[in-house]
């Protein structure tokens, strides 16, 4: 570019200013010979010019921020997702009747009794009774059960269980009838809460010498337990 186009490229940018104040629609006009002019239209065999291209454009500082818009309205809530399958139905739980409060660690309907002393040698026999206490007046509700009798000592024969003993009921039997001959001890495990006993020794008729004792109440975590628990 000559020093005549520079010379007039200057003087353009010194009137660019004055040209967008007086005339907005003014335009930076090349000529053939390289003339860089401001004009309300380029003539004929001139092109306008960028000013960008030329770097009269120079970005200025950023101005202040507006204030906020007005908010918009509320969009439309969309649409509801779909519900999904019902699960399997679980497990029924256990019907049982809670926590053994009388033995913790055992199963909440249950009980043991322990029979410290029974009988059926030497002229003597051994009775023995277990009722199941769960019908009372004070609403309190019980199951039917079995009782089975396991015998320790000499000459222990097999476990004997008993019918069902329902709620008021009770199972009575003699030694000689489900242990003949034997002499030791016996635990009943009672498929029921609240079961109680009585045992009764005597010589055979009870003619001559007769006592009776009730049954201890006892746990199957014995040897766990510090100290046995032992109830009547």
């Amino acid at each position: 570019m000559n020093v005549r186009a520079i010379g007039a490229l200057v003087l353009a940018s010194s009137l660019i200013v004055v040209a967008v104040d007086r005339a907005p629609a003014a335009v930076l006009c090349v000529s053939p010979h390289g003339l860089v002019r401001v004009r309300d239209k380029c003539r004929h065999k001139e092109k306008p010019a960028d000013p960008a291209t030329l770097g009269l454009l120079v970005q200025g500082p950023q101005g202040p921020t507006g204030a906020l818009g007005i908010m918009g309205a509320t969009g439309t809530v969309g649409p509801t997702g779909a519900i999904g399958p019902t699960g399997a139905v679980g497990p029924t739980g256990s019907t049982g009747a809670g926590v053994n409060l009388t033995c913790p660690g055992d199963p909440p309907e249950g009980t043991s009794l322990l029979f410290p002393f029974v009988t059926n040698i030497s002229g003597f026999d051994t009775g023995i009774a277990i009722s199941n206490t769960a019908a009372d007046p004070f609403g309190t509700s019980g199951k039917t059960g079995k009782c089975k009798l396991t015998f320790f000592g000499s000459n222990a024969p097999l476990p004997f269980t008993s019918g069902n003993i329902t709620p008021g009921g009770q199972f009575t039997n003699t030694l000689s009838l489900i242990a003949p001959g034997f002499q030791g001890y016996a635990i009943a495990e009672c498929a029921f809460q609240f079961a109680h006993g009585f045992a009764f020794v005597s010589d055979v008729g009870a003619r001559n010498l007769a006592m009776g004792y009730l049954p201890l109440v006892i746990c199957t975590n014995r040897a766990a337990s510090p100290v046995e628990q032992l109830l009547p």
